[in-house]
């Protein structure tokens, strides 16, 4: 489909997974403004039939990354920027920033470059054994950041005011040209104030297995509180996918031993939110974060929450109100956090209460398109 407005996008994202879970919503949103979009995606899904949206599958998936996939993607972009001459071109992610600025190079396109969180190599804890790989990486990121991406053509699209710091005092982005937009915002559906009824205190953790997101701190934090209240009607849970293509990815071997009739591994869902109105508190203990999704879910699903004082964590919560923070790593921190829960009951209604209103006000579908337009104009002006 050859879109004919002038409005138009190309907005590439590596899996187009990623793209229906954390996009699709807000893209659909920016349509119904007028706005026309071209998806430049990897073909691990089916793709929806939506008006104003059409896709061009390319081979972006991140287990197939090369150097030499990376300048074919490019140079299949080139071709794909000349034939539909975009208003802009925005992609989200480190990958899809490369692809982006490969064919940028030759077509000197306006460019809005999403960096949702810095990534895992940027955590500040990712243990001995990814140390020394951790720090090339690192250097090489901000070398290819420093020298390539950064252009005039340029535009940075944060979710935080960390990153965009970082960024800014690593001389690859400028004030100017720097965009802060806190989360993709949730649609209307994804909001409850349903409280929560059962006598059983249900502690669950949504997020992959990866060592970045505090999965291990979680499961001794859980196994710590299951010997101490004994008697107690607790029940702990984590959902997510084992990630194998994440150099921080846990393995069922590494969280086996914290298993039990209480403590659950139930593996990948769907129906996030299902997980967030099934449970009590929801707990992400995570090193560093863009600006956390499923932290905003579960205060929209009045559901209080436990997560680290880092970057795209602390942000996102009010520390006291509509949930608590502890220090990243810390096992005891967490653990006392969550024995507030235990042992004031009253708190998960009380702060849920608090955490839907925090949500109405600042994480509605309807924010994050008004903010995206107000960009679009300003990179446009400018």
């Amino acid at each position: 489909m050859n879109i004919t407005s002038n409005k138009k996008i190309i907005f590439i994202v590596p899996e187009l997974k990623f793209f229906l879970s954390h996009r699709l919503q807000l893209v659909k949103g920016l349509v119904n403004e007028g706005w026309n979009f071209i998806i430049v995606t990897a073909n691990d899904y089916q793709p929806p039939n939506e008006l104003g949206i059409s896709y061009k599958i390319f081979d972006t998936h991140r287990k197939r990354f090369s150097f030499y996939n990376l300048f074919k993607n490019g140079f299949k972009l080139i071709s794909l920027i000349r034939s539909e001459n975009p208003k802009m071109v925005y992609a989200v992610s480190h990958r899809s920033i490369f692809l982006a600025r490969i064919a940028n190079f030759f077509t000197r396109n306006t460019s809005i470059y999403a960096i949702s969180g810095m990534g895992s190599i940027f955590s500040a804890r990712v243990g001995t054994k990814f140390e020394n790989k951790n720090s090339i990486l690192q250097s090489l990121v901000l070398l290819v950041y420093k020298y390539l991406i950064r252009s005039r053509f340029s535009n940075f699209l944060l979710q935080n005011n960390n990153d965009r710091s970082f960024l800014i005092k690593s001389k690859i982005a400028k004030k100017n040209n720097t965009f802060i937009i806190k989360g993709n915002g949730l649609e209307n559906t994804k909001f409850s104030n349903t409280k929560v009824i059962s006598t059983k205190i249900k502690f669950v953790m949504i997020s992959r297995l990866l060592k970045d997101k505090g999965i291990v701190e979680f499961l001794e934090a859980c196994r710590i509180l299951k010997n101490e209240y004994k008697e107690n009607n607790l029940e702990f849970s984590i959902y997510g996918d084992i990630d194998e293509a994440n150099f921080n990815c846990l393995t069922m071997e590494d969280i086996k031993p914290y298993l039990c009739e209480q403590i659950l591994y139930r593996g990948f869902s769907e129906d996030v939110q299902k997980r967030i109105k099934e449970s009590s508190v929801v707990v992400l203990p995570s090193y560093r974060e863009g600006f956390s999704k499923v932290l905003m879910e579960a205060q929209a699903n009045s559901r209080p929450v436990i997560t680290s004082s880092v970057t795209g964590c602390k942000d996102v919560i009010v520390d006291g109100e509509t949930g608590f923070l502890v220090e990243p790593a810390n096992v005891e921190e967490l653990v006392d956090k969550m024995q507030l829960f235990i042992l004031n009951p009253n708190l998960i209604n009380e702060m849920g209460a608090c955490a839907y209103d925090h949500a109405i006000k600042h994480f509605t579908l309807r924010r994050a398109i008004d903010e995206h337009l107000k960009m679009f104009e300003s990179i446009l002006k400018n």
